[in-house]
């Protein structure tokens, strides 16, 4: 049975054929057609074949069929992929001078802290000019240009999907911007045309009845007069023809777009939005590991200044150098029934803060209540710390993962095992996993020799048995 492609539909992957003998054409999908899509055009004669259920069951075009010359601006200039790729080189060559951080490196929400993160860095600059070094602010400067990258790309990306289409895509087709042009040119012919059909329609009107007026029909006059109206006449015909043709061609051409544009619409969408999401998770990933490690930094200069030290007691502020003290110190000052909006944010940012700051420690003393004491105190100096009592040492090596602490304190004298022992121990069962516990050693006098056997199990700090509640939590301070 033959039939003839009336329509096409790529959003919904059908297409419409008026067959023989049938008033009313039918539709059928791409799958039925047997050829490439891009053989399917409107116009096209076709051979169909029917189920024994009166379905169609294959539609088969005419060999011998010739493209319309219009088809050819159907033809891509740059697949959807090599646009949607390009279009975000900017952000994969950002990330790739990246891929050499670990997936697990440590990270802190920039999002969240951003404004409190750099605010921080100039007070303790002002606190201390000497917290600056080369690598400090060279941080500080990668870090604001990831952050105006990732802003830019917020933007870029922000756009309805159908803007996005337009600008990424649709804007790279050489041949569907040809055809745009040819409908606006097309639209500007119809347009002129038109201004010109009227007043010709009267110019027509007036000279026909200016000839009919003319009594004597056989006279020179006349004649001459007659051959003037039938050259208008030709004129005016010859511009309504022009305006039908330019018409049709406008309705091709305007089928044509919009055949261009539901065609690739859905695989955009498909390449687009899962790269810009997993782009966008990225740059996060690297903002937040670039802040977490500006954050450390900045707190390790800190904590070695004896001008930010003295501050800290001076105003009376409990806890570790850390961005959380810091903040908490700053919140103390404010009035909580007279807050803005930015500073509800701090309190927010303060209660993330302390969920993510929480340190586990494990007290292991020859006296017990040596052991006692520093719990307290610690317990007193940060709320956040959690502080565990092992009365046996041996016990320390039968964590699991779940429990497993930051920070152990080991005495010289342990019942039943030597603290270097241990902590030989507890490195070969437990950090080789990932996470790497830090050894703090009480001590009476820190000898070289013992410095030297500390160091080389990886433990590189001390406190000293005879120090006061206010230089030990000092020292715990730097240590955390």
């Amino acid at each position: 049975m033959k039939g003839i492609i009336t329509a096409i539909d790529d959003l919904k992957q059908e297409a419409l054929i008026k067959v023989e003998r049938s008033s009313a054409p039918f539709a059928f999908g791409f799958e039925r057609f047997e050829g490439a899509r891009d053989d399917l055009f409107v116009g096209l004669e076709v051979e169909v074949v029917l189920s024994a259920k009166k379905e169609i069951a294959k539609v088969i075009p005419d060999k011998n069929a010739k493209k319309p010359e219009n088809l050819k601006y159907l033809e891509l200039t740059k697949s959807v992929e090599d646009c949607v790729v390009s279009y975000f080189n900017d952000i994969r060559e950002l990330l790739s001078r990246y891929k050499s951080i670990d997936d697990s490196a440590p990270q802190i929400d920039f999002l969240r802290i951003r404004r409190f993160l750099f605010t921080a860095y100039n007070d303790l600059y002002d606190l201390d000019n000497s917290v600056y070094n080369p690598k400090l602010e060279h941080l500080r400067i990668e870090l604001g240009k990831i952050q105006k990258e990732f802003e830019l790309f917020r933007k870029k990306t922000g756009y309805p999907i159908k803007y996005s289409y337009d600008k990424v895509f649709l804007r790279q087709q050489g041949n569907y911007l040809k055809l745009e042009e040819k409908i606006e040119a097309t639209q500007g012919f119809i347009r002129s045309a038109t201004l010109k059909e009227r007043p010709l329609a009267d110019r027509l009107k007036e000279k026909e009845k200016k000839l009919l007026a003319i009594e004597d029909k056989k006279s020179q006059a006349y004649f001459d007069f007659e051959k003037e109206v039938k050259e208008l006449r030709k004129r005016y015909v010859d511009l309504l023809h022009f305006i039908s043709l330019q018409r049709d061609l406008l309705a091709e051409l305007s089928a044509l777009s919009k055949m261009f544009v539901e065609r690739y619409f859905q695989e955009f969408v498909d390449l687009y939005q899962p790269l810009s999401m997993e782009l966008e998770r990225k740059l996060l990933w690297l903002l937040n590991t670039k802040a977490y490690e500006l954050d450390s930094n900045l707190w390790d200069r800190a904590k070695q200044s004896k001008l930010i030290r003295q501050f800290f007691m001076d105003s009376g502020i409990t806890g570790t150098y850390s961005s959380k003290t810091f903040l908490k110190y700053y919140l103390r000052s404010l009035d909580k029934d007279k807050l803005r909006n930015e500073n509800k944010e701090l309190f927010s940012l303060l209660a993330y803060l302390e969920s993510i700051s929480k340190k586990s420690i494990f007290v292991i003393r020859h006296r017990f209540e040596a052991a006692v004491r520093c719990k307290y105190l610690l317990e007193n100096f940060d709320k956040e710390l959690q502080v565990s009592i092992i009365k046996d040492p041996l016990d320390a090596l039968k964590v699991n993962d779940s429990v497993r602490p930051d920070i152990i304190l080991l005495d010289m004298e342990l019942a039943g095992i030597n603290p270097f022992e241990l902590a030989q121990k507890y490195r070969q069962m437990f950090d080789a996993e990932g996470k790497s516990t830090l050894f703090c050693l009480f001590v009476n006098d820190l000898t070289s020799d013992l410095f030297t056997h500390a160091k080389k199990i990886g433990i590189k700090h001390f406190l000293r048995n005879q120090a006061t509640d206010d230089e030990f939590i000092d020292s715990m301070r730097t240590i955390l």
